[in-house]
């Protein structure tokens, strides 16, 4: 597909696996840089499938 679509899901899953490892009070920050990729991940798809289509 795309370089950027693989980079960005391996950056979430990268965020995600930190959660457990840190401390409680700052376990959101992985959260939300992780959410924050996973959202680049889809727009980044989309990106790719909508200039594939022109």
């Amino acid at each position: 597909m795309n370089r950027r679509v693989g980079f960005f899901a391996v950056a979430a899953l990268v965020c995600f696996a930190m959660v457990p490892v840190l401390d409680s009070k700052f376990q959101w920050v992985p959260k939300a840089v992780g959410l924050l990729y996973i959202v680049l991940t889809l727009l980044a798809a989309l990106d790719a499938f909508g200039r594939r289509r022109l």
